[in-house]
């Protein structure tokens, strides 16, 4: 074996250091896990003749050890993040009996390439039946579920211009502030799914429905706060939703749809006409859809009470989001304006009246009623969803969102649903819509009872 180029030791400082398990295994151990007056250390074999196993020694943090055990991490980035954490690493050549021959203390960077481990040498934690091991994912699993969501998160600041609160917000003005960031971005991921899609899925009740199963995974998730002036980080779940699209394009659409919303947003200049311009020209947004996304954003921009803030990662600065420009305020904000180009098709909710007409005793009906552009003369969509359940009794922990085609013929409405991949049908008079409604409510949740009971 290679002479060692570290400080040699007159003692091996971790000679009642305690085994809990090997981690890798191969006529000897490659790799196990030690503690030592409660710390851990890993030996990791490194080379070996007929007489001596030479290990390296280093001592790593308990959340290191998780994200190795778990394959998080390749064994050679916990190695460099231990050397990061603790000044020296040790090497240690041993006997058959497990004594120790000779010991170095060494850094890093003055081991030889061949000692180290490869950049993929990522570990599974395989059969080994060991409580602790079990207790980290336990403790460390939220951890680092946070951590990830943070790594890619944006940061929002508000701030009262008015000091007597001493820059605190009130619950029910930050819940304001709040709300209008999340409709602006409720509003363009709608959207921009609609342009995205519309002219590849063109049949519209498929992509209505495609849509409604991903606003479950487009809902942001705040992971981390600052207070005093409120500080909020924000971010898309992409730890635990991915691969929940029909398709790897709807996938990346997922992924990559915050990223959008924060370019053509957040991070937009309010007194650049040109940037608005460019933005407006490259996504080809009407008017009505500019007003959806960014009136809510330029509420708060516009608003004398509140400074608004916004950057992109932990390690930037905070950038104000305000404007004067009346023209930019006009062109984004302004209803008046809308104009006629075809948008993409929204779910309505609609609520079904009776219609009576007063007829003089005696006479027959000669008027008719005439019900062009209503429900009654073409298929249309509704959505029932958790309120439509709850009404009738049933509550669900989960959200229902339930495409209803509504369709008539010879004066007989027909409601069809498709839930579960099951279709659900209810027939009845055109006078009664509200109680076909409920009835489709209740074959639905009668499937649901069952199916949960089953």
């Amino acid at each position: 074996m290679e002479k060692i180029n570290g400080s040699l030791l007159s003692d091996y400082p971790f000679s009642n250091a305690e085994k809990v398990a090997d981690l890798l295994y191969y006529d000897e151990p490659i790799l196990s896990h030690y503690t030592f007056k409660g710390k851990n250390f890993l030996h990791y074999l490194i080379d070996f003749d007929d007489d001596l196993s030479r290990y390296l020694i280093f001592q790593i943090q308990e959340y290191e050890l998780y994200k190795l055990l778990y394959g998080i991490k390749s064994l050679r980035t916990i190695l460099e993040q231990s050397s990061k954490d603790f000044m020296f690493q040790y090497i240690a050549d041993f006997n058959f009996f497990n004594n120790t021959n000779i010991s170095y203390q060494i850094t890093l960077d003055v081991i030889q390439e061949k000692y180290l481990p490869n950049d993929d040498s990522i570990f599974q934690l395989a059969d080994i039946k060991n409580e602790y091991y079990n207790s980290l994912k336990f403790i460390y699993q939220e951890t680092y579920y946070i951590e990830q969501l943070r790594k890619k998160a944006y940061y929002l600041k508000f701030e009262p211009n008015n000091n007597h609160y001493d820059s605190s917000l009130g619950i029910l003005e930050l819940s304001n502030l709040l709300n209008l960031v999340s409709e602006s971005f409720r509003n363009f991921t709608r959207i921009d799914f609609y342009k995205s899609f519309k002219d590849k899925i063109t049949n519209k009740t498929k992509l209505n429905q495609l849509y409604n199963r991903l606003k479950e995974y487009t809902d942001s998730r705040a992971v981390e706060f600052n207070y005093g002036s409120f500080e909020v980080g924000i971010s898309i779940d992409k730890v635990l939703k991915k691969g929940v699209a029909d398709s790897k394009e709807i996938q990346y659409w997922l992924e990559d749809v915050e990223e959008k919303f924060k370019e053509n947003v957040l991070e937009v200049n309010y007194e650049d006409e040109e940037q608005i311009n460019s933005i407006i020209q490259e996504n080809n947004y009407t008017q009505s859809e500019l007003v959806e996304i960014y009136k809510p954003i330029l509420k708060i921009a516009q608003d004398s009470e509140h400074t608004f803030e916004y950057k992109g990662s932990k390690e930037k600065d905070f950038k104000k989001i305000k404007t004067n420009n009346k023209i930019v305020i006009e062109k984004l904000t302004k209803k008046d304006m809308l104009d006629n180009v075809d948008e993409p098709e929204k779910l309505q909710e609609f609520e079904y009246i009776n219609v009576i007409i007063p007829k003089e005793i005696g006479k027959t009906m000669t008027s008719k009623i005439k019900l062009e552009n209503t429900l009654f003369n073409i298929t249309n969509n509704f959505v029932l969803n958790n309120d439509n359940f709850s009404q009738y009794g049933f509550k669900y922990d989960y959200i229902i969102e339930i495409q209803v085609n509504l369709s008539s013929k010879e004066k007989q409405s027909i409601l069809n649903a498709t839930y579960d991949n099951i279709e659900f049908n209810v027939v009845g008079n055109m006078d009664n819509l509200k109680e076909l409604s409920k009835s489709l409510v209740l074959k639905i949740a009668e499937y649901i009872a069952n199916r949960d009971e089953a």
